[in-house]
């Protein structure tokens, strides 16, 4: 990739904290879309460690804005 997002957002995990456990290492692994009765959306899966961790753990996080285009993502109306 010729931007530098990726790794910009590695970084700014590191010393966050998620069940208050301090964060030590992190790496998006990459887009999904998710198809559901809701309507359509993307998210990005997170592998990371913290203090003590033996193995990586992973994450979903759910992108209120398009990750392509920068589009906000709204929900379907009823």
């Amino acid at each position: 990739m010729n931007c530098t997002c990726i790794d910009d957002i590695n970084k700014e995990m590191i010393g966050q904290e998620i069940a208050h456990k301090i964060i030590t290492k992190a790496q998006l692994l990459g887009v999904a879309f998710l198809f559901n009765n809701a309507g359509t959306t993307t998210y990005t899966e997170m592998e990371y460690e913290y203090e003590g961790c033996k193995r990586p753990k992973k994450i979903n996080i759910m992108h209120t804005f398009c990750p392509f285009c920068g589009v906000k993502i709204e929900k379907p109306k009823e």
